[in-house]
């Protein structure tokens, strides 16, 4: 009798567990598994810096939100990126903007000579942009932005000849990723040439190009620091990049879920990424300097000869878009005034 009783409580008390079993994982939260490409190499700074973000992202919703990533465009090519995203192929994506000419006009401010001091200023003003004009965010109608960034300053970089002024830059064959910093070199009178940058290592090394113009960490992510002698620091342009996610499955997530994510994106990751990518790029400096490289610093007034030789791009870049029906001067305007904010702070 005993041993029936201490038989049937067991059980009692194994079937409890089970229905207790059974209603906590009725009641939990599933995890919702997001795939994030990017075409950035594995070893790339900002590859490496979503990493980061992401294990934020995933802390931030208490494990509800697991992200696999694919780097080195492993599902897709660099400039099908966004539509990966807006169309649901992937749910998150780093996209560079300047790979799509023309889509994007507005995100080709940071293109522009001059506009991006350094990667946090540009990454923050970027970002500040997007919150502020609606102009700007109708641009990227199809997508959750998660965070908007900027690379580095792009400095000049040469094989044999220094560039100590601006008559220096004549005639220089250099390697060029848009059109915007394509017409700066030319106003600098460089001659630019577009190239992937996985065929700029050769082309350095038999003299068809005379350098590039590009970050540090753009020097270094290809060993070119072993071809080129000489660096001259003028901040030309910078590159505009966007992680945006397909806007059905952001809809799809819990509220808190979505909370959670913009609460660790938008201006903390552009401030984050771009403290980042900019440590990144005074890492890949030395990097430079210890393998032989001169790094040129310009005269203020042979400073002011570069600047005043690219001044014209502005005025041509607002001309051609007002012709279009875009508000470029406007947003050019208050691009600058953000900037500033941030300078000053």
């Amino acid at each position: 009798m005993k041993k029936s009783l201490l038989f049937c409580g067991i059980l009692i008390s194994v079937i409890a567990m089970l229905l207790s079993a059974c209603q906590s994982s009725t009641t939990e939260t599933p995890t919702t598994t997001l795939k994030f490409s990017t075409s950035t190499a594995s070893q790339a700074g900002p590859t490496i810096w979503i990493q980061s973000w992401i294990e934020k992202i995933e802390t931030a919703t208490e494990g509800k939100v697991k992200i696999e990533l694919y780097p080195d465009s492993a599902l897709g090519p660099a400039g099908d990126h966004y539509d990966m995203a807006s169309s649901g192929r992937v749910d998150i994506a780093l996209c560079l903007m300047g790979l799509s000419p023309g889509r994007f006009p507005m995100s080709e401010i940071i293109s522009l000579p001059g506009m991006v001091p350094n990667a946090v200023l540009g990454s923050r003003s970027y970002m500040g942009l997007y919150l502020k004009e609606k102009t700007v965010q109708d641009e990227m109608p199809d997508v959750k932005v998660l965070v908007l960034f900027t690379g580095d300053a792009k400095y000049i970089h040469t094989t044999n000849k220094p560039i100590n002024t601006l008559e220096d830059m004549a005639g220089l064959r250099l390697r060029s990723t848009d059109e915007n910093l394509a017409r700066t070199l030319q106003l600098l009178g460089a001659t630019p040439v577009l190239m992937p940058p996985g065929e700029t290592y050769d082309s350095l090394s038999r003299g068809i190009l005379d350098g590039v113009c590009t970050e540090f960490t753009g020097v270094t992510d290809y060993t070119m620091q072993e071809i080129l002698k000489y660096t001259t620091k003028v901040a030309t342009n910078s590159a505009a990049i966007a992680v945006v996610m397909n806007l059905d499955k952001w809809n799809s997530l819990s509220p808190d879920i979505r909370e959670a994510i913009d609460s660790v994106s938008l201006d903390v990751a552009a401030k984050s990424e771009g403290e980042f990518m900019m440590n990144n790029n005074k890492n890949a400096e030395k990097v430079c300097i210890d393998a032989g490289m001169q790094v040129i610093e310009l005269s203020d007034s042979e400073y002011q000869r570069f600047t005043s030789a690219w001044a014209g791009q502005y005025d041509e870049w607002t001309q051609k878009w007002e012709e279009k029906g875009k508000p470029a001067e406007a947003m050019l305007d208050s691009y600058r005034q953000i900037l500033a904010q941030f300078m000053n702070e």
